[in-house]
């Protein structure tokens, strides 16, 4: 009876001031960073429940509270979805003489975002699960749209997870309200007011955007929705442009060169005379091993260089792809596994032992040999000019000065202009590391040492779990409402 009590409760979305984060929180661990502050795990003193706390950068207090923030929490407000992450809550830290004021965003935590996933080794994404995660990011960015707003960065970072296979679209920090058309199941609509084009991380960055274009419409989400679903059969990002020039040229190697008839008025865009020349279309050719005919049709029409051809979230839900089987896998049917985030797999990844990845000149094979060893290398033939090695400075330590440049290549600096050294014969690598290499850490318990820990064991599908409920009220005498199966905040109904 208690369980279903707690499976029956939604978490009220009022809000009633703001709380002290050091009295209300304690901050457990770092989830995220970036230009728009750091993102922390933490748990609500007086419940238990686990939240994220994401910090605002206040970078000058004296213009006020940042407009761009401002947006954010009106639009999570505004918005009230099962695949949209709620704001259930802001939390002022005071300022003090070792520290400024800071603001903070609290939400409910998600254990997993789809980047973290698919860096992810112990997961395996079956296509029954991407097609589960693909029509709920779908159903969350239609939902956005058709409330009128443009979320304009859509990327895996930004796509939240909890261990009950339930999606959520998070990040509005580049989201505004939009004045076009509602998307239809043919078209976007056309793009009639002009808007920032600095928006969008470069790599799910839509063509148009990439050209200059700054009167766009609810297609350029979809461009992103496209590159996320490449993601998921490729386990890396589809389109990784150095430049935003760069950026252009892999679209348009993928997808094809632009022309009037596959892209209409791009000539007339201010980044056009970047792009001269003609790229082939290679998407069937690189995805056509990966998915089948109904998953490339659908990230074909995602990924259109024409917006008003390209498909919008209603069209995608209709296509056949998510008929075809098998059919997408229901939330609850999804494997559990620990907890990913991109932040945290790319410190796992970075704490396993590895061969050094260095600059050549800085590699222990292009130092100076120790006088031990400089009779093993004479013995073999090499006898360096000017017997160098006999000094801590090695010329050959120092080819980013220019003089030493100038004299290999026959210029002045001294030497007469020699030209390089080369020894007729390989060299022998002297030796850069003692004994065997490290072993790579292993995580305790699980299958033990050498065997990967294996996930954790299932749950029954209800929050039975302290640390895993949704957030919580903020008036201790009102009543909690908690929607279990899906961690949404509703709002109360008066």
């Amino acid at each position: 009876m208690a369980a279903a009590a707690t499976t029956t409760r939604m978490v009220n979305r009022e809000f009633y001031g703001c709380s002290k984060a050091d009295d209300a929180y304690e901050q457990l661990e770092k989830l995220g960073e970036g230009t728009f502050g750091e993102v922390h795990k933490a748990r609500h003193r007086p419940s238990g429940c686990v939240v994220a706390l994401k910090k605002i950068l206040l970078h000058n207090e004296k213009e006020g509270f940042p407009v761009t923030a401002l947006r954010e929490i009106k639009i999570l407000k505004d918005l009230d979805h099962s695949n949209v992450i709620p704001l259930v809550d802001m939390s002022i830290e005071r300022a003090d003489r070792k520290s400024r004021c800071s603001v903070y965003m609290v939400t409910p935590y998600m254990d997993h975002d789809l980047s973290g996933l698919l860096q992810n080794s112990s997961v395996t994404l079956a296509l029954a699960h991407i097609k589960c995660y693909m029509k709920q990011l779908l159903e969350g960015i239609n939902y956005i749209h058709q409330q009128g707003y443009l979320h304009r960065d859509i990327k895996t970072a930004n796509i939240l997870i909890d261990n009950f296979g339930i999606v959520k679209l998070a990040d509005f920090g580049l989201a505004r309200k939009y004045l076009g058309e509602r998307p239809t199941k043919q078209s976007a609509g056309p793009a009639l007011h002009a808007y920032t084009a600095l928006v969008v991380t470069r790599w799910y960055r839509p063509p148009e955007l990439v050209l200059g274009e700054s009167r766009y419409t609810s297609a350029i989400d979809m461009w992103g929705i496209g590159c996320v679903f490449g993601e998921m059969f490729k386990r890396n990002p589809i389109l990784q442009g150095e430049s935003d020039v760069d950026q252009g040229h892999r679209i348009f190697r993928l997808v094809g060169s632009p022309t009037e008839e596959s892209m209409p008025g791009f000539s007339q865009l201010p980044g056009a005379r970047e792009f001269v020349g003609s790229y082939p279309r290679q998407l069937e050719s690189v995805f056509g091993n990966k998915m089948d005919k109904y998953a490339l049709s659908l990230l074909s029409g995602l990924l259109d260089l024409n917006p008003l051809r390209r498909l919008t979230a209603i069209g995608a839900l209709e296509h056949p792809f998510f008929e075809a089987d098998p059919r997408p896998a229901q939330p609850h049917e999804l494997p559990r596994y620990s907890a990913s985030h991109e932040m945290t797999t790319r410190k796992r990844k970075e704490n396993i032992p590895h061969a050094p990845n260095v600059n050549p000149s800085q590699h222990p094979q292009n130092q100076p040999p120790s006088s031990q060893q400089y009779q093993q290398f004479a013995s073999a033939g090499y006898v360096p000019r000017n017997n160098n090695y006999h000094h801590h400075h090695h010329s050959r330590n120092h080819h980013h000065r220019r003089h030493n440049n100038n004299r290999r290549r026959g210029g002045g600096g001294g030497g007469g202009g020699l030209p390089p050294y080369r020894h007729p014969q390989p060299l022998p690598a002297p030796p850069y590391r003692k004994g065997p290499p490290p072993e790579p850490p292993y995580r305790s318990g699980g299958g033990g040492r050498g065997v990967p820990h294996p996930p954790p064991a299932r749950q029954p599908y209800d929050y039975d779990r302290q640390d895993t409920r949704p957030p919580y009220r903020r008036r201790p005498n009102e009543g909690l409402n908690y929607d279990d199966d899906t961690n949404v905040v509703k709002r109360r109904r008066q």
